[in-house]
């Protein structure tokens, strides 16, 4: 449902669902993963970009697109 609200151009309730996902499947990171390329697209949500990116990268260590956001 998220992706579908991006391809609509409706970031924002993306993010409202997105982070809905996180707090339903906190362990899943995927679900930090996604929530973070959303929010990176923010000057205003950076901070919690970094932080869903970090949670990614600790719960999928060897999952590339975790690490992104770390260079």
């Amino acid at each position: 449902m998220a992706r579908r609200m991006v391809a609509a151009g409706d970031t924002a309730t993306a993010r409202a669902i997105a982070f809905q996902g996180v707090l339903r499947h906190p362990l899943d990171p995927a679900a930090h993963s996604f929530l973070a390329d959303l929010q990176v697209r923010r000057d205003d949500l950076l901070e919690n970009a970094a932080v869903e990116s970090f949670a990614a990268r600790v719960l999928d260590p060897n999952d590339a697109n975790a690490w992104k956001c770390w260079g």
